[in-house]
C-alpha cells in the first residue's frame, strides 16, 4: 500500500490507505480518472459503454466518496456535459431511467463536488427524454421543490440524512416514475397536450414552450390521490401533492406567456378534480391532500381570466380547532425540554408528517412553536415549511401581522448572518461561526427570542423564488420594512449563480409586475407603488448580473458572445414577449387626471415633456427595461455569428419577437390615433407617443415613416383648422414622429459600417427595399404644410430631414450609404418658397434649417443670396416700411440668427466671383458690422441671451482643437468671423481709438481678476455639460474678438485678399502707446485667466486623469491650453514691440505660475519653451527664469526620473567580453516601442531639459558673461546634469550634453567639466564626486603622495565604470556615420536614422573622449578596453563623415596602440597589434575616411581575436599574418567565406553576409560592392540550390539596404535587373506562399515590396523605367496584382500587404501614363478594377482601413473604364458607394490634418494645392461616361440611324440622342440613373467652383437624355441647358484619353 501511495503521489490530505479494501477502492478511482482522460482525448472510443459505467452506480450513497466523485466525473465526461452549455453533447438512450440515482446523490450527499456533478447528470438524464428541447430551464424547476433540495452548501450534517431519507424518497420516486413514463410515451403526451389546448385562441400558430411532463405529473398525482389501495399514507400523498402543485405553480409564474399552460392545468384539474374543488372550508381537515390542488386550480384560473392573485389580503375565517396538531406540538416540546432526543429521526419524521397534514391556518396559530421546534430538530422540518410558504403565498404576510415580535427580530438576525457571510473573506476570523453557535446552543426554552432566532435561520434558508412571491402583498412585510426586505431579496439573488435561475427569476419578477399592473387597474392604491419599486430594483439587479457582468467576465476568454450571447437572447425573448411588457405598451395605465388642464405644447421638447407626464411610473419602468434590453439586442445583432447565415436562422425568432412587439405598439397607436381624431383630443394618444419616442432608436425609420404616412392620410392636411383647433394637435404629433424617424435615419447614416450591420439585421434594411417614394412623400407634405402655417413642429421635422441629408457632408469619416444619395436628392427638390418661409418670422430652428438647406444645395444657396441681398438693400436704402406693414420686418436679432446662412453665401460668392462681389459684401458688411458692433459694446447682455445659446447635447470635445471647432461653428463664433470680414473689407482703416474703446468695454480696467470670465469657475461643477460648453463658447469668442480688435492686420483673410487683389483698402493702423498698452494688457489678462484656471483645477497624470476628471475639469483644461496657445501666438505677433522692451512683464508671472502649478505638465512646459524661443532676439535677462527653474523642488527628481545606469555589471564586463558583434545583429521589421509606463515621465523630463536649454541660448548676449553671482551654482547644476546623463544618442542625452557644454563655456563661473569625474556619467559620476569630496575634506591637511592618489582614483573609476558592452555593440552596428560633431551636440536628425528606431547607442563624440581619457591615465587595460567594445567603437569612428569624430577615433587607436606596448609578450595582444597595423598600413592619408565595411570588419575582428575558440579566429589570424595592409577597395575574406567548402561553411557564409549587410552604409561602401560584383554574386547565389532560407533572408535584406543608397539603387535597377530578379522570386514562391501563409516566403514578400517601393521612389529610376524598361516593372506589378485578387483569404490575413501592393500598382500606372502613345502601357480592365475594389473592400469592411484610399487612387490612376456601363447595377452601386465614402473620408482627414497644425510652431509656409480625391473621382466618372457614350458601335444602333450619323465625337452623339425616339436606344446601357445620381451628388459636394464643371454638365446631359431621370431633375432644378454644353475638349475620344493621362501625371 505504501508503494501504491508513492506511485500515485498521495499527499497528506488524500485518502489514507489502511486496509487492502482501501487500496482497491483507490485503484478503481484512479482507473476511472484515467478513463475520463481517455474519453476526453478520444470521445468515441468507448461508445456504448455507458450502461456498464452506470451499472457501477447501483447503490450510490453506499459507495466511497472518492469512487463516487471519479465515477460521476467519468459519466459527465462521457456525455460531454458542461454547466455553461446546459446541454450534453452525447445523450445515451434511456438515460432517464437512471435519474433516481443522480437525484439521491445531489439531495443527500454532503460533498459539494458530488452534488454539482450529480445535478448536471440529472439534468442530462431529464433532457434525454426529449421533452425539454424547447425550454431547458424547466428541467431545473422540477428539482426546486424536492424536499431538502439545496444547490448551495448543505446545512445538514450526516446524522440528519436519515430523517431526510424518510421524507424525500416518495417524492423522488414519484418524479422519476413520471420521467420514465414521459420518456417511453413522449408522443402520446404531446397529443394529450394538444387535446387540451387545441381550442385555445391562437394556439395553432404558437408551439407550447412547456414540456408534456406537467400533464403526466398532474394526472399521476390525481390518480394517486383518488386511489384507495393504501400503498401511500396520508403524509406521503400530501407531500406529493404539495410538490406537484408548487412546481406547476412556479412554472406558471416563470413562463413568458402562461396563458396556454394555465389553460392546460385548469382543464386537467377541472376534468379530474370533480367535487373536490368545491369542497367547503369546514371539510378541509379531511382533505388536506386536496388543498394544494385546489390552490393550484384557483391560481391557474386567475391567470387564464387575467385576474390578480394574492396581491390583496383577504379576511380569513377563524381557523378550525386542530387538536391532533396541538397535541403533537405539546409532545415534541416535552421531549425537547427533557433532552430525550435518542430517537430524533422518528421525532423529526412524525413532526414533519404532522406539518404536511396540517392546514396553513393551524400552523399560523402555532407558528413560533413550530419554528423553534423545527430549528431544534436540526432544521429538517423547515424544508416542508418552505413548500407551505410557496403554496400559500399569503402565509408570510399573515406571520408578519400576527407575530411581529418574532418576525422583525428574525429579519434582523437573517440580515446579520448574510452580512456576516459577505464580510467573511475580509475578516481574519469567522464571526459567523460564533453567531451560529449562539443559535445552536438551545436551552429548551420556547420564548420570543428563541422563536425569532429560529425564524431568522429560516429566512436565511428561504430561496428567492419562495421569498419573493411571499412578499407580493400590499399588507406584507415589505410595506413595514422596505429597505430590509429589499436587502434580503438582493442577497438571495446574489447567492444564485446559475444563469438559468436568473432567467427564471427575471420571468418571475415580470409575472408579478404584470399582476401589480392588473391590480392597479382594478384598484389603484398607493401601496402598489411600493411593490413596483422593489420589482424594478430586482429587475435592474438581474439584468446587471445577466448582461453586464457576464459579458465583461466572458468576453476576455471567448470571441463574440459564446455564453452571454445566449443569455442576451433569452433575456430579450423573455422581455419582448412577456404580457407585462406587451400590456404596458398596448394598454398603458391611465394617469390623465394628474395632468389637470395642462395640454399646451408648442415645441417638440414641450410635447415630449407633456407626454411623459401622461405615462404612469409603472409603465415608465417597463419602458426603461425595454430600452435596456433593446440596447443589448443591438449588441447581439453586431455579433458576426448573428449576421451569418446560421446566425440569421437561429436568431430570426428573437428579431421577430422584437418586431412583433413593435407591431403591437403600432396597432395600439393606430387605434388610439383614430379615437383621438374622432374625439379631437390627443391626450389619450400621448402615452403611446411617449413609448414610440422612448424606443425610437430601435424602431426602423421606414416603419415610423409609414405610420406617419398613415397619420397624414387620416387627416385633411389642407384643412388648417386641424392645426389651429388644439394646441396639441394630431399633426404636431405626426411631425414629431417623423422628426424622430429622420433623426434615427441621420444617426444610422452617421454610424460606422459595423453598427449599420446590426441595425440592418434588426430592421431588415437592404438597398433594394428602400422606399424612396415614402421619404419623398413625407418630406413634401411637411414642406407644404410648413410653408402655409407657422408650425414649430413642422420646422423641426424639416430640420431633422435636411440634417439627415447633409449628415454625410459634415461627417465624412463614415462609409456612404445609398440612402445618403436618396435623401440628398429629395432635399434638392425643396421649393424655393421655403427660403422665404425660413427668412421671414425666423427662429433658431428655421435658421438652422435654412443653413443646412443652402449648404446642401447650391441652387438654393444662389437663390437665397439674391433674396437676402434684396432684403438688405431695402433695409439700408428704403427701410422696412413695407415689410413692417405686413409683419415681415426683420429685426436685428433676426439678422443675427440668419448670420450662418449669410456667411455661407459670402464664402460661396468670394470663391466664385472674388472682387466682383465687393458691392454685395459692402452692403452685407455695413448691416452686420453695425449690428454686431453695437451689440459687442454691451457684451454681457448681448451674448447672454437665448440667441447665442447652443444645444450641444452630451457631446464633450476630446481636444482643444475640437473645442476651437465647436466655437467656430457656433452662432457667436460665426459672428466674430463676420466682424473679421468687416475688417478684411475696409475695416482696417477703422480708427484704433474705436477698437480700443470696444476692447475696454469688453475688459474694463476696473474688472477684478475673478470677473474676467463673466462667470465663476466654481459654478462649473454644478452646471450641466451644455451650460459649461456655452460658457466656454462665450469665453473663447470674447478672447478671439479681442485679438481681432488689437491685431487686425494679422487677421486679414488671405483668400479674400488674394481674390480681391489690390482693390481692398489697405489703410494703415494708427499705432501708438495706447494700442501697445492695450495689447500688453490683453496678454496680462490672458495670464490672469490662466492663473485662475490652474489654481482651481490641479493637473492630473495621464494614468488617473480619465478616472478623476470631470466634464468641467476637461473643458477647463482645454481652455487652459487654448490660452497658452494664444499667448504664444500673440508673443510672435508683438515681437516687434517686445524687442524694444528691457523686460517682458507677463513672462515672469507666467513662468512662476507654470512652475508652481504645471511643472508636471509637458504641454505647459513646451508652451513656455516656444514662447521663450520666439523671444530669442529680445534683449532681456534670462537669469531670473533660470533661477526659478533650477530652484524648483521637482527639478532634480525630474531629471533623474527615468534615468538608468544601463544595467551593466562593471566587473562582469571585464571578465566576460563579447564574442562577436555580427551575432548581435537582429534584422526585424518590428518597431521598438517605448514602455508605456515611462512615456509620461520621459515627456516631462524632455520638456524640462528643453526649457533649460532655451534659457541658455545666446548666453553671452543676455547676461551670462558678466562674471557676477547670479544665484546659480553652475558646478552643482553641471553635476546634476552629468548625473542624469546617459551618454547615448537619445534626444534627452543630446540635450543634456549640450547644456553641460554651455555651462562649461560660461565665463565667470567655476571651472567645471567632465574631467573632474574622469568622464564618468550618470550615478557613477555622482558617486565618484561625493567620494572625492569626502576624501578632499579628510586629507586637506595631510600631504599624500601623487602615486597613491592616482591609484585611488583608478580604483574608484574601475568600481564605478558605466560602460555597457551591449550598447557598444549597438553603437558599432548602428553607428551614426553622417552625424556632425561640432561644439553643439550631434544633429538630432542625423543621429536618429528612421530604421534604427529606439535602439540605445552611445554618443561617439563623448565616448571617444572617455576612451582617450581612460587609456591615457591607464584606468582601463588594453584587453579590457577591447573586451568592453570601446576599441570597436574607435574603429567604426574612423569611417565617420565628420572630421572631428574621425580625429578622435584615430587618436584613440593611437593611444591604444601605445598602451599595447606594455603587454608585448601576450599572444592576444600580438593579434590586436597585428590588427592595428593591418588597418594602419591601409590608411594612405591623414585622418582618412575609410569605408564602413572595412571599419566594421576591424571592429568585429577586435572581438574575435580575444577568443581563440571562436570559429573564425584562425582565418582572421591567418589573414593578418599574411597581409600587411587592408585593401580599402575590397572586402576581406569575402571569397573565402562566401564560397567556403569547410565544415562550417554555413556559419562562414552567414557571417560574411551579416558583414555585407552591416557594412553597407555609405557611397564608399557601395563603390566597393559594385567594383567587386557583390550584388551579381548574391543574385546568382540566391536562385541556386545551395542557398538556404537564412542566406536568402540576408541577401534580401542586403538588397533592401542597397536601394536606399542612390548610387547602389541605380546600379541594381539598370545593370543588375533588379525588377526582373524580384519577379522571378515572386513567381517561384507564389504557390508556396498560399500553401503556408506563415512560411519564409511571406517574409520574402514583405521585403520584396519594401525594395520595390524604395526603388521606384527615386526620380532617376522612374525616368529610366519610363523611357526604356517599364516592362520589368509591369511584370512585377502583374505578379503583385495576382496576389491581390487571387488570394482573398491570404490578403484578409495579411492586411498590411495591401498598402505596398497598391503603392506599386499606382506607381506603375503613373509611369505608364507618362510614356509616349506608341510605347507599351500598363492598363487594367473594368473587371480587374472591380476585383481590386473587392480585395480592398473586404478588408475595409470591419473598420477604417488606410488601404482603401490607396485602392481608390489606384483605380482612378487607370484610364476611365468605358465598360463601366456593362457592370451590373448591384456591383456598380457597391463600388460607387465605397468610392464616395473612401474619397470623402480621405478628404476629411486631409482637412483635419491641415487644421490640426501644431499651434506651438514658429515657421509657417503656404501649402501647395492638391486636388481632392472626390474631385478626381468626379473627373474619372465624368470621363468614363463620355467615353462610354462615344464608344457606341454601329451594330448597337438602328441601321437607318447608323447610316446617317457617324459616332466618334461628342457632337455627333448629342445629335444622335437628341433625334432618337426609340426607347431602346435611349436605354442602350444600364445604370444611367445611378451614375447620374452619383455624379450629381459629388458635384453638389464640390460646389460650383469645380474645375470640371462643364464636363460634368456634359456627362449629366448625356445620362439624362438616356434615362427618365432627366425629367425629374430638370422639372425641379432647371439648371442644365444645352447652351452650357460648350466643352469642346471632349469632342474626340482620343483627346479624352490623352487629356486624362495629362491630368493624372501633373
Amino acid at each position: 500500500m505504501v508503494v501504491i501511495a508513492e506511485i500515485w503521489d498521495l499527499g497528506r490530505h488524500s485518502m489514507p490507505l489502511i486496509t487492502l479494501e482501501d487500496t482497491g477502492i483507490f485503484i478503481q478511482s484512479k482507473l476511472l480518472d484515467a478513463l475520463k482522460i481517455y474519453i476526453r482525448t478520444a470521445p468515441t472510443a468507448l461508445e456504448g459503454s455507458f450502461d456498464f459505467f452506470i451499472g457501477l452506480l447501483n447503490n450510490p450513497l453506499a459507495m466511497p466518496i472518492n469512487l463516487q466523485c471519479s465515477l460521476l466525473s467519468l459519466l459527465t465526461e462521457y456525455i460531454g456535459f458542461s454547466p455553461s452549455r446546459g446541454i450534453p453533447i452525447r445523450t445515451p438512450p434511456q438515460m432517464y431511467k437512471h435519474l433516481q440515482s443522480f437525484i439521491n446523490l445531489f439531495i443527500f450527499s454532503p460533498i459539494t463536488d458530488i452534488k454539482d456533478l450529480s445535478h448536471g447528470l440529472a439534468q442530462a438524464a431529464m433532457f434525454s427524454t426529449g421533452a425539454f428541447d424547447k425550454n431547458l430551464d424547466e428541467i431545473g424547476a422540477w428539482f426546486l421543490f424536492l424536499p431538502s433540495y439545496d444547490r448551495g452548501k448543505s446545512y445538514f450534517k450526516v446524522p440528519e440524512v436519515e430523517p431526510l431519507q424518510s421524507l424525500s424518497p416518495v417524492v423522488i420516486s414519484f418524479l422519476c416514475d413520471a420521467i420514465s413514463t414521459i420518456g417511453n410515451n413522449l408522443f402520446k403526451y404531446w397529443d394529450i397536450v394538444k387535446h387540451y389546448t387545441y381550442h385555445l385562441k391562437g394556439i395553432k400558430e404558437v408551439s407550447p414552450t412547456f414540456s408534456p411532463l406537467a400533464v403526466c405529473v398532474l394526472q399521476k398525482c390525481l390518480r394517486l390521490l383518488t386511489s384507495e389501495s393504501g400503498s401511500f399514507t396520508l403524509p406521503e400523498k400530501s407531500i406529493i401533492s404539495v410538490y406537484v402543485c408548487n412546481t406547476l405553480k412556479y412554472l406558471l409564474q416563470t413562463q413568458v406567456d402562461a396563458g396556454s399552460f394555465s389553460a392546460l392545468v385548469e382543464s386537467v384539474l377541472s376534468e379530474r378534480l370533480g367535487d373536490h374543488c368545491c369542497a367547503v372550508d369546514d371539510s378541509r381537515d379531511f382533505f388536506s391532500e386536496w388543498s394544494p390542488l385546489e390552490n393550484l386550480f384557483l391560481f391557474s384560473q386567475s391567470i387564464s381570466n387575467q385576474q390578480t392573485s394574492c396581491i390583496f389580503s383577504t379576511d380569513k375565517k377563524s381557523p378550525p380547532n386542530h387538536s391532533s396538531f396541538a397535541s403533537t406540538l405539546d409532545e415534541v416540546k416535552r421531549l425537547v425540554r427533557s433532552g430525550d432526543v435518542g430517537n430524533i429521526a422518528g421525532i423529526t419524521k412524525a413532526f414533519s408528517s404532522s406539518i404536511i397534514c396540517t392546514l396553513p391556518d393551524v400552523i399560523l396559530i402555532n407558528f413560533p412553536s413550530v419554528m423553534t421546534i423545527s430549528y431544534n430538530l436540526c432544521g429538517v422540518p423547515m424544508s416542508i415549511l418552505l413548500s407551505e410558504f410557496f403554496l400559500e403565498q399569503s402565509l408570510l404576510t399573515s406571520v408578519s401581522k400576527l407575530w411581529p415580535k418574532m418576525f422583525f427580530p428574525g429579519l434582523e438576525v437573517a440580515l446579520s448572518i448574510i452580512h456576516c457571510k459577505d464580510g467573511e473573506d475580509d475578516a481574519s476570523g469567522n464571526p459567523c461561526r460564533s453567531l451560529d453557535s449562539q443559535m445552536v446552543g438551545y436551552d429548551g426554552k420556547f420564548g420570543e427570542s428563541e422563536s425569532a432566532a429560529a425564524f431568522g435561520f429560516f429566512l436565511k434558508q428561504v430561496p428567492f423564488h419562495v421569498l419573493f412571491p411571499a412578499i407580493m402583498n400590499i399588507e406584507g412585510p415589505y410595506s413595514l420594512e422596505p429597505l430590509k426586505m429589499q436587502d434580503l431579496l438582493l442577497a438571495k439573488l446574489s447567492d444564485s449563480t446559475a444563469d438559468c435561475h436568473h432567467i427564471s427569476y427575471l420571468r418571475l419578477v415580470l409575472f408579478w409586475i404584470h399582476q401589480i399592473k392588473l391590480s392597479y387597474k382594478s384598484k389603484p392604491i398607493i401601496e402598489l407603488q411600493q411593490l413596483v419599486d422593489i420589482c424594478f430594483n430586482l429587475v435592474e439587479n438581474l439584468l446587471a448580473q445577466l448582461l453586464i457582468l457576464k459579458t465583461d467576465s466572458d468576453s476576455s476568454r471567448n470571441s463574440g458572445f459564446p455564453v452571454s450571447r445566449q443569455v442576451i437572447q433569452d433575456v430579450a425573448e423573455s422581455i419582448f414577449c412577456h404580457p407585462a411588457v406587451v400590456a404596458s405598451l398596448s394598454c398603458p395605465i391611465d394617469c390623465k387626471e394628474d395632468l389637470g388642464n395642462i395640454n399646451v405644447a408648442e415645441t417638440l421638447d414641450m410635447l415630449i415633456c407633456l407626454s411623459k407626464q401622461t405615462v404612469h411610473k409603472l409603465d415608465h419602468c417597463i419602458l426603461s427595461i425595454l430600452t435596456t434590453t433593446s440596447e443589448y439586442l443591438l449588441t447581439l445583432c453586431s455579433d458576426q455569428n448573428f449576421v451569418s447565415k446560421a446566425g440569421k436562422s437561429a436568431n430570426k425568432q428573437l428579431v421577430g419577437a422584437f418586431n412583433a412587439l413593435m407591431q403591437r405598439l403600432f396597432l395600439e397607436a393606430r387605434d388610439k390615433f383614430d379615437l383621438c381624431i374622432r374625439t379631437k383630443d390627443m391626450i389619450p394618444f400621448l402615452p403611446t407617443f411617449y413609448a414610440l419616442h422612448a424606443l425610437i432608436r430601435f424602431i426602423s425609420p421606414f416603419e415610423l415613416l409609414e405610420f406617419v404616412q398613415w397619420m397624414f392620410n387620416s387627416i385633411d392636411m389642407h384643412d388648417w383648422t386641424v392645426w389651429k383647433s388644439s394646441k396639441t394637435s394630431a399633426l404636431a404629433v405626426g411631425f414629431c414622429i417623423a422628426a424622430g424617424a429622420f433623426k434615427t435615419l441621420s444617426s444610422y447614416l452617421e454610424h460606422p459600417v459595423t453598427k449599420r450591420v446590426s441595425l440592418n439585421a434588426l430592421w431588415g434594411i437592404e438597398e433594394e427595399n428602400i422606399n424612396i417614394d415614402l421619404i419623398e412623400e413625407i418630406y413634401i407634405k411637411v414642406v407644404n404644410f410648413a410653408m402655409h402655417s407657422e408650425s414649430n413642429f413642422a420646422d423641426t421635422c424639416l430640420l431633422e430631414a435636411v440634417n439627415a441629408g447633409s449628415r454625410q457632408k459634415h461627417n465624412e469619416q463614415q462609409s456612404i450609404h445609398p440612402l445618403s444619395l436618396i435623401v440628398s436628392r429629395v432635399i434638392m427638390i425643396t421649393p424655393v418658397e421655403m427660403l422665404s418661409h425660413c427668412i421671414y418670422r425666423t427662429s433658431k430652428t428655421k435658421a438652422k434649417l435654412l443653413f443646412l438647406l443652402i449648404e446642401t444645395s447650391s441652387l438654393h444657396l444662389s437663390i437665397f443670396g439674391h433674396l437676402f441681398l434684396d432684403i438688405i438693400n431695402k433695409v439700408l436704402h428704403e427701410g422696412n416700411m413695407k415689410e413692417e406693414s405686413c409683419g415681415l420686418a426683420l429685426s436685428d436679432e433676426d439678422f443675427i440668427i440668419l448670420l450662418p446662412a449669410a456667411m455661407s453665401y459670402l464664402n460661396a460668392i468670394f470663391m466664385k466671383f472674388g472682387k466682383q462681389c465687393q458691392r454685395h459684401v459692402e452692403n452685407m458688411d455695413s448691416l452686420y458690422s453695425r449690428i454686431l458692433w453695437n451689440g459687442f459694446l454691451h457684451w454681457k447682455s448681448f451674448v447672454s441671451g437665448n440667441v447665442f445659446d447652443e444645444e450641444y447635447g452630451e457631446f464633450l470635445p476630446s481636444s482643444t482643437q475640437e473645442l476651437r471647432s465647436l466655437v467656430d461653428g457656433s452662432l457667436l463664433g460665426k459672428s466674430i468671423h463676420m466682424l473679421q470680414y468687416h475688417f478684411a473689407y475696409g475695416g482696417v482703416s477703422m480708427k484704433m481709438k474705436r477698437r480700443l474703446k470696444l476692447f475696454d468695454k469688453l475688459f474694463p480696467h476696473s474688472t477684478a481678476q475673478d470677473e474676467l470670465l463673466d462667470w465663476v469657475i466654481g459654478e462649473m461643477d454644478s452646471s450641466s455639460l451644455n451650460q459649461s460648453l456655452n460658457h466656454m463658447n462665450r469665453i473663447i469668442a470674447k478672447l478671439s474678438l479681442c485679438r481681432i480688435l488689437l491685431f487686425p492686420k494679422n487677421y486679414q483673410m488671405p483668400s479674400l485678399q488674394k481674390e480681391a487683389g489690390g482693390d481692398l483698402k489697405e489703410g494703415s493702423l494708427e499705432m501708438g502707446s495706447n494700442s501697445d498698452a492695450s495689447r500688453m494688457r490683453f496678454i496680462n489678462i490672458l495670464v490672469s485667466i490662466w492663473q485662475w484656471i490652474v489654481k482651481k483645477f490641479p493637473i492630473l497624470s495621464d494614468s488617473c486623469a480619465k478616472e478623476k476628471s470631470t466634464d468641467s475639469s476637461m473643458l477647463c483644461r482645454y481652455l487652459e491650453v487654448f490660452i497658452l496657445e494664444s499667448i504664444f501666438e500673440l508673443t510672435k505677433e508683438m515681437h516687434g514691440d517686445l524687442v524694444r522692451l528691457q523686460s517682458v512683464p507677463f513672462l515672469e508671472q507666467l513662468m512662476r505660475l507654470a512652475l508652481l502649478y504645471r511643472f508636471e505638465d509637458p504641454t505647459t512646459l513646451k508652451a513656455l519653451q516656444h514662447i521663450l524661443t520666439s523671444l530669442c532676439d529680445v534683449e532681456f535677462s534670462r537669469v531670473p527664469y533660470l533661477q526659478l527653474l533650477v530652484a524648483h523642488s521637482q527639478f532634480a527628481p525630474t531629471l533623474h526620473s527615468v534615468f538608468k545606469s544601463s544595467g551593466s555589471s562593471p566587473v562582469g564586463a571585464f571578465l566576460r567580453p563579447m564574442s562577436s558583434i555580427l551575432r548581435s545583429l537582429v534584422i526585424s521589421s518590428t518597431k521598438h516601442n517605448a514602455v508605456s509606463g515611462e512615456c509620461e515621465l520621459f515627456s516631462r523630463r524632455l520638456e524640462v531639459i528643453k526649457l533649460l536649454r532655451v534659457l541658455f541660448l545666446d548666453k553671452a548676449q543676455f547676461g551670462f558673461d558678466s562674471g557676477k553671482d547670479f544665484g546659480i551654482n553652475f558646478r552643482e547644476l553641471h553635476l546634476l546634469l552629468l548625473s542624469s546623463y546617459g551618454a547615448t544618442l537619445s534626444e534627452v542625452d543630446l540635450m543634456i550634453y549640450s547644456l553641460m557644454h554651455d555651462i562649461e563655456s560660461v565665463n565667470g563661473s567655476d571651472f567645471v567639466n567632465t574631467t573632474e569625474t574622469d568622464h564618468l556619467w550618470g550615478s557613477s559620476a555622482l558617486k565618484v564626486k561625493k567620494e572625492r569630496d569626502v576624501e578632499r575634506d579628510i586629507c586637506s591637511d595631510i600631504m599624500s603622495d601623487t602615486e597613491g592618489v592616482g591609484e585611488r582614483r583608478k580604483n574608484q573609476f574601475r568600481e564605478n565604470l558605466s560602460i555597457d558592452p551591449k550598447i557598444c555593440v549597438s553603437t558599432v552596428l548602428y553607428f551614426p556615420y553622417d552625424a556632425i560633431a561640432v561644439d553643439e551636440p550631434l544633429s538630432l536628425k542625423k543621429a536618429h536614422p528612421p530604421e534604427v528606431g529606439k535602439i540605445e547607442r552611445y554618443d561617439p563624440f563623448f565616448i571617444l573622449h572617455f576612451s582617450i581619457h581612460s587609456l591615457s591615465l591607464g584606468y582601463i587595460e588594453p584587453m579590457e578596453f577591447a573586451g568592453l567594445g570601446l576599441l570597436a567603437v574607435a574603429f567604426v569612428s574612423i569611417s565617420s563623415s565628420d572630421d572631428r569624430i574621425r580625429k578622435l577615433g584615430y587618436e584613440t587607436l593611437g593611444i591604444f596602440k601605445c598602451a599595447l606596448e606594455k603587454f608585448q609578450k601576450r599572444k592576444d595582444v600580438m593579434q590586436l597589434r597585428l590588427l592595428l597595423t593591418y588597418v594602419q598600413n591601409g590608411v594612405e592619408e591623414p585622418w582618412q575616411k575609410i569605408p564602413s565595411v572595412i571599419a566594421l570588419f576591424a571592429a568585429e575582428s577586435s572581438f574575435i581575436l580575444l577568443d581563440p575558440s571562436h570559429d573564425h579566429y584562425t582565418d582572421i589570424s591567418k589573414l593578418l599574418m599574411q597581409s600587411s595592409r587592408v585593401n580599402m577597395k575590397g572586402i576581406p575574406l569575402f571569397q573565402k567565406f562566401f564560397w567556403s567548402s569547410s565544415v562550417n561553411f554555413k556559419a562562414e557564409r552567414l557571417w560574411i553576409l551579416r558583414l555585407l549587410y552591416a557594412g553597407l552604409n555609405m557611397d564608399d561602401d557601395a563603390q566597393i560592392y559594385i567594383r567587386n560584383s557583390i550584388i551579381e554574386t548574391l543574385f546568382s547565389f540566391y536562385v541556386c540550390p545551395l542557398s538556404d532560407n537564412n542566406s536568402k533572408a540576408l541577401i534580401l535584406q542586403i538588397v533592401k539596404k542597397s536601394v536606399k543608397l542612390h548610387k547602389m539603387a541605380r546600379y541594381l535597377v539598370q545593370r543588375c535587373g533588379l525588377f526582373s530578379w524580384l519577379s522571378s522570386i515572386l513567381s517561384f514562391s507564389s504557390d508556396k506562399l498560399f500553401e503556408d501563409k506563415e512560411s519564409f516566403f511571406l517574409m520574402q514578400l514583405h521585403v520584396v515590396l519594401e525594395v520595390v517601393i524604395d526603388a521606384i521612389s527615386s526620380r532617376n529610376i522612374t525616368e529610366w523605367l519610363q523611357k526604356d524598361a517599364l516592362q520589368q516593372l509591369i511584370e512585377l506589378s502583374l505578379h503583385l496584382y495576382k496576389f491581390l485578387i487571387g488570394g482573398s483569404t491570404f490578403i484578409e490575413e495579411n492586411v498590411a500587404l495591401l498598402d505596398p501592393f497598391l503603392q506599386i500598382i499606382i506607381s506603375t500606372l503613373k509611369i505608364s501614363q507618362k510614356r509616349k502613345i506608341y510605347q507599351p502601357h500598363f492598363t487594367l480592365s473594368v473587371e480587374g478594377l472591380y476585383q481590386m475594389y473587392q480585395s480592398v473592400n473586404v478588408n475595409n469592411y470591419a473598420g477604417s482601413c488606410p488601404c482603401a484610399e490607396a485602392g481608390l487612387r489606384a483605380i482612378l490612376m487607370g484610364t476611365p473604364a468605358v465598360a463601366i456601363f456593362h457592370m451590373s447595377c448591384e456591383n456598380l452601386s457597391s463600388f460607387l458607394m465605397w468610392a464616395i465614402s473612401t474619397a470623402s473620408k480621405a478628404d476629411s482627414q486631409m482637412l483635419q490634418l491641415k487644421e490640426s497644425r501644431p499651434r506651438f510652431t514658429i515657421s509657417s509656409e503656404e501649402e501647395i494645392y492638391e486636388e481632392s480625391l472626390r474631385s478626381k473621382l468626379l473627373r474619372w466618372l465624368t470621363a468614363a461616361v463620355i467615353l462610354g457614350k462615344l464608344s457606341w458601335k454601329s451594330n448597337d444602333l438602328d441601321p437607318e440611324l447608323s447610316n446617317r450619323l457617324k459616332l466618334g465625337t461628342l457632337q455627333s452623339l448629342w445629335d444622335l440622342i437628341g433625334n432618337a425616339r426609340d426607347e431602346s436606344i435611349q436605354n442602350r446601357f444600364g445604370c444611367e440613373n445611378l451614375l447620374a445620381a452619383v455624379i450629381f451628388y459629388l458635384q453638389q459636394h464640390l460646389g460650383i467652383n469645380c474645375r470640371v464643371l462643364p464636363s460634368v454638365i456634359s456627362a449629366l446631359c448625356l445620362l439624362f437624355y438616356a434615362s427618365s431621370f432627366a425629367g425629374h431633375i430638370t422639372s425641379h432644378g432647371r439648371i442644365f441647358h444645352w447652351s452650357s454644353l460648350t466643352c469642346r475638349r471632349w469632342m474626340n475620344s482620343i483627346l479624352v484619353k490623352r487629356f486624362w493621362s495629362f491630368l493624372q501625371t501633373r
